[in-house]
């Protein structure tokens, strides 16, 4: 077949508004879209849109005329081909271009080239998967889970070596009972500073990143702990050690949220909780040895940091905070890594550039404030701040802080160490299982079963010392029922790796994109604040009140927060673009 040529003699009016037109032909006409990347082109042998099917040789004139709304054309054409017309949607005129510019089209090209696009396309179909690989998420999710280790180890060193630094017969630093509960305490102020940092370095630098830089502070912290030679100079070195715990506790689940495929969510989440919860089980093991609070430090110090480190160069930044900075071509590239190479990403990849043009105003740290005027993600906001601050007095940091201090009151476990490794191993067995059923049973199921279970341990638990404390010869009572507070306490730390898990998870799903950096710095605040505000208060609390008091406000708190799921949407199975999506049709109905 020769070389068939169309010639397009386009007669434009000057200033005329031109962005995209559509051919629109009968059966026997051309259908095409290819005028409007005329003019992002426009020279021979080059095939545009999706070309002209078949060897026309047409000589097609498009003269404007008014219509109510946009600019139609009609087609001129010297083959009298039927029902051929295109509408111009208006918009800015291409510059560059003359009105009476003649293109030519090498027809044949076209062809040939349309014929290799639908071969690649069925290539793609044969080559490509329907399935993301699962393998490197959850590589990925081991790597940052490894940061949550961490956090969980900082999170029980006060409740591992409070026993040693109280001993009054030891040589080292001694504690009285102020600083113990400033010890206990200043950790999660710590986090407090650090949850707020934590925002502003996952806007600038993302949570890989930011993960990145804060290791190498937080292995100092350690080192800090092991050398301080006062009490004061302790305090200092468990604050900057809460400091980085405020980054490494929100990073890894920012990170999970965003690189996870939607139906891989809530189990690659529950590795994350996994890690963490086995970083609480580490911290009360390696703290029954006979090892020294100094020497606690330092192993646990080199142990969470240097694998950290190495994993996370690994990695790519997540494809999420990649496309609110504009790098849509790194975007593109992240997303492949962590959905496999025969994944085909284009839909996937295509949500996320269109929800972040629809959402994004800019990607600085101001820019993301300015969402806060938005009543849609206000209310998240108040919703997920809610109820970490029910989590945490609900009795989850109190009974993390102060293991061995409530089982010495209690007097009802022999070895104190034994019965921490139980209370570490009920949290980590409870998030296993949270990993295997979260997207079974989805989000609300998940949380406030757990919710309503950890409250009924508290309540007995008050029951018990109240008896105990209040009743006459209340001691003998319970001496019947002793292995009480120890079935209570890993209850409660099964159902308490649940509650938290679902708070993560949802912390990462129902802020958009564009705000999900400062309203996880947020949202870690409040939690930060509620914990620091329950660790300080309960020695005054029980002192004053009573353990019977104090577990029962921890009961009414718990089954209060079992309230707020209902009131929040259960995202289990959609993507972080569906969930944003469904809040602003909500709000915009309103």
């Amino acid at each position: 077949m020769g070389v068939w040529h169309v010639t397009l003699i386009l007669i434009l009016l000057a200033g005329s508004p031109l962005q995209e037109a559509t051919l629109n032909g009968g059966d026997e006409g051309p259908q095409s879209s290819w005028l409007g990347e005329v003019f992002g082109v426009g020279r021979e042998g080059v095939c545009m849109g999706d070309c002209l099917e078949g060897p026309w040789g047409l000589t097609l004139a498009f003269l404007p005329v008014q219509s109510p709304g946009k600019n139609t054309w009609n087609v001129l054409n010297s083959n009298n081909i039927p029902n051929v017309t295109a509408d111009i949607v208006a918009s800015n005129q291409p510059e560059n271009v003359h009105p009476a510019t003649v293109f030519y089209i090498n027809v044949d090209k076209c062809d040939e080239e349309k014929q290799n696009r639908n071969s690649h396309s069925e290539e793609t179909k044969k080559t490509t998967t329907q399935r993301p690989a699962l393998g490197i998420q959850v590589l990925a999710g081991l790597v940052v889970a490894l940061a949550q280790l961490a956090s969980g180890c900082a999170t029980t060193y006060a409740g591992a070596t409070i026993p040693r630094l109280t001993d009054k017969n030891s040589t080292d630093l001694y504690l009285d009972e102020y600083n113990v509960s400033l010890f206990a305490s200043l950790v999660n102020v710590g986090s407090l500073v650090g949850s707020i940092s934590c925002g502003f370095l996952m806007v600038e630098l993302g949570p890989r990143v930011a993960t990145l830089v804060t290791l190498p502070a937080w292995l100092c912290a350690w080192i800090m702990i092991y050398f301080v030679n006062s009490v004061k100079l302790l305090h200092f070195a468990i604050f900057l050690l809460g400091t980085t715990k405020g980054v490494l506790e929100n990073t890894p689940y920012t990170y999970m949220a965003e690189i996870a495929y939607m139906k891989y969510r809530g189990a690659l989440s529950g590795v994350v909780d996994v890690c963490r919860a086995l970083g609480m089980m580490f911290m009360y093991g390696i703290g029954a040895l006979s090892l020294t609070w100094r020497q606690l430090a330092l192993v646990v110090g080199i142990s969470t940091s240097v694998p950290t480190f190495i994993g996370l160069l690994f990695l790519h930044d997540s494809p999420r905070w990649l496309a609110n900075r504009g790098r849509f071509e790194e975007t593109a590239k992240s997303l492949q890594f962590f959905r496999g190479s025969h994944y085909n990403i284009d839909e996937e990849y295509k949500d996320i550039c269109d929800h972040v043009r629809e959402r994004s105003i800019g990607s600085s740290i101001m820019h993301q404030l300015v969402y806060l005027k938005d009543v849609s993600i206000l209310k998240r906001v108040g919703l997920l701040s809610a109820m970490v601050f029910l989590i945490q007095w609900g009795g989850n940091i109190v009974i993390l802080s102060y293991t061995t201090v409530i089982f010495d009151e209690a007097d009802s476990c022999d070895n104190n160490n034994v019965c921490s490794i139980s209370v570490g191993a009920g949290r980590t067995l409870g998030a296993l299982f949270f990993m295997l059923l979260v997207d079974y049973l989805g989000r609300r199921v998940a949380f406030i079963g757990p919710t309503l279970c950890s409250a009924l341990c508290t309540l007995s638990l008050g029951v018990f010392f109240y008896v105990k404390n209040m009743v006459e010869n209340g001691e003998e009572l319970v001496s019947y029922v002793s292995w009480l507070p120890l079935v209570a306490v890993v209850i409660f730390s099964f159902n308490m790796a649940w509650v938290l898990a679902v708070f993560s998870i949802l912390s990462g799903e129902i802020l958009p994109g564009t705000f999900r950096q400062m309203g996880r710095a947020i949202t870690g605040s409040a939690n930060a604040l509620s914990k620091t505000g329950a660790a300080q208060s309960f020695p005054n609390m029980k002192n004053t009140f009573g353990y019977h008091t104090v577990f029962w406000f921890c009961a009414f708190c718990g089954t209060a927060s079992a309230v707020i799921p209902l009131l929040i949407l259960e995202t289990s199975g959609k993507s972080l673009e569906e969930i944003d999506r469904h809040y602003t049709r909500k709000q915009n109905k309103k």
